[in-house]
């Protein structure tokens, strides 16, 4: 990754072919986007926060800027001599987005070394890259890499809760409004333990008021305010658990991403996670015939008005989706591996003319909520669980309305 990032930079350019030169750009934003970068981050022993120190140029570039190492460990041994940079606990993995903030805010360029090579990036450059992530306007006709399936039918507002899954439906190779009949679970039985219409009504009910989000949130609320010794107490206590060897290291990778704020974890709205998975479900448990086209429209609309009042826009939602992801993929290679193809669609997603994004805006008017048949539903599978207790309806339509928002202006 670090050789190919630097290369790609070096032949765009080199370039001397438009074409050429766009379809590059595209690949070098897709890496820069899904590569981490390490950063000589001492931390302040009496404030507890990052610094950057600000180094000198060399004698054939004459701005501050700030290094960004790319390598799979930690660089810290690239440095001989003893100093701040030989610590290995000075250097911290941050992300593109976090480059961005840094170089705006020490005001210098950026040096990527992977070792062997480096490419630098004066503060105009970099801003170019950042807005070109984020735009069509700066790319040719033929932009995304990926290329979105052909969508079986035009795009209405009733279809906007669909819209929220797209990434994964895209990922499966499907149109978001695809409704059609499919074989392939899509791992609905084997990663869900879904395999009728009760255990998927069920996931989904887990899924909106008790996801992965609540656990995210306890998670940063707790460890935020622990000092470093505290937090290293938790660490260790961890190790000498009778947790096995993944879980361990699993749970201490997300604590230390979590505490340390890397990739600005700590202020990030974990609920897109959740909620983007249930609109993935939704879909797939339709195509598997688990649920009607209808009641997936209806299920997956009832999460706009919550969701409306936490994100600006589709931009903003998938953009918390993936680092959320990110988060929650930890060490697992295999969940890892596939996030720059997730980050791909979403920036193809966002910038691509036949995007459902393009057909119907974020803040589009909108059918009327109806979670009446979902509270039915739920109210079924509930009875089924516990026959020897009394299930009432309009209790449990009451909860759903409350945690969706459903009756919020």
């Amino acid at each position: 990754m670090s050789d190919k990032l630097i290369d790609t930079w070096i032949e765009l350019h080199n370039s001397t072919s438009e074409e050429q030169k766009g379809k590059l750009f595209i690949e070098f934003l897709n890496l820069f986007h899904s590569s981490d970068f390490w950063l000589i981050s001492p931390i302040s022993e009496e404030k507890g926060t990052y610094s950057f120190s600000i180094k000198e140029d060399p004698e054939f570039h004459f701005r501050p800027y700030i290094v960004a190492y790319l390598s799979e460990e930690n660089p810290a041994s690239w440095h001989n001599a003893e100093s701040i940079d030989n610590n290995p606990e000075n250097l911290h993995q941050f992300g593109a987005e976090h480059l961005y903030y840094l170089i705006d805010e020490f005001q210098c360029d950026l040096v990527i070394y992977n070792g062997d090579n480096y490419i630098i990036f004066d503060q105009n450059t970099l801003t170019h890259i950042k807005n070109s992530a984020q735009t069509t306007d700066d790319l040719p006709e033929e932009r995304n890499e990926i290329y979105l399936p052909h969508n079986p039918q035009p795009f209405l507002t009733s279809d906007w809760g669909m819209i929220l899954g797209a990434p994964y439906a895209y990922f499966n190779g499907w149109s978001c409004n695809d409704y059609s009949p499919e074989e392939d679970d899509a791992g609905l039985s084997s990663a869900w333990g879904i395999e009728n219409r009760q255990d998927l009504v069920f996931q989904l009910f887990k899924l909106m008021v008790n996801g992965h989000a609540a656990d995210y949130y306890k998670m940063r609320d707790e460890l935020s305010e622990l000092s470093k010794p505290e937090f290293n107490e938790i660490l260790a206590d961890i190790q000498q658990s009778d947790m096995n060897a993944y879980d361990k290291q699993e749970i201490i990778w997300r604590y230390t991403m979590m505490y340390d704020n890397e990739n600005d974890i700590q202020n990030i709205q974990y609920l897109a996670w959740d909620y983007v998975r249930f609109s993935m479900l939704c879909l797939n448990g339709c195509k598997l015939q688990y649920i009607t086209e209808q009641e997936a429209k209806n299920w997956t609309l009832m999460l706009a008005p919550l969701l409306r009042m936490v994100y600006s826009g589709w931009d903003d939602l998938w953009y918390h989706f993936a680092l959320t992801r990110w988060f929650w993929a930890s060490t697992d290679e295999g969940w890892a591996e596939c996030q720059s193809e997730y980050i791909g669609i979403i920036r193809a997603l966002l910038n691509d003319p036949n995007s459902p994004t393009v057909e119907i805006n974020w803040n589009s008017e909108l059918p009327p909520i109806e979670t009446h048949s979902f509270a039915q539903a739920l109210t079924e599978v509930l009875a089924e669980q516990n026959p020897d207790a009394e299930v009432n309806f309009n209790e449990v339509h009451d909860a759903i309305r409350e945690q969706v928002r459903a009756d919020e202006p």
